[in-house]
């Protein structure tokens, strides 16, 4: 069970650059269009993750990628709205103050589909 130890180095590696990448993708940075534009094709840069974390829901099913995003254009789940910013974050329907008590947050994967028709 578990990796050969011929290829631990392998697996290791990958295991560094999803995570890298991860938070690359994830993080706030403004990247030079000319540069986002090189590595778009290359890995999931922060601007075309932005997309996924949108309010209007026919961007946030969309651009699912974590480390490329080759898959998202293979299945038509890329979208490209600019750069990204000022895209309004978050869901719509978890925007109150109170969604952000722990016991609600816990709570979130098992009730969410009667929070978003209308616990509000």
């Amino acid at each position: 069970m578990g990796v050969h130890e011929e290829r631990w180095p392998n697996c290791a590696l990958f295991q560094l650059l999803r995570i890298l990448i991860s938070h690359f993708s994830h993080s706030n940075l403004r990247i030079a269009p000319a540069v986002d534009r090189f590595l778009q094709p290359l890995i999931v840069t922060p601007s075309f993750h932005r997309v996924h974390h949108s309010s209007d829901e026919s961007l946030t099913n969309s651009n699912y990628g974590t480390i490329v995003p080759w898959f998202d254009h293979l299945f038509g789940t890329a979208r490209q709205p600019g750069s990204g910013a000022g895209i309004p974050l978050g869901l719509n329907y978890l925007s109150a103050k109170r969604d952000t008590q722990i016991r609600r947050v816990l709570l979130l994967p098992f009730l969410w589909r009667l929070w978003k028709v209308g616990d509000k």
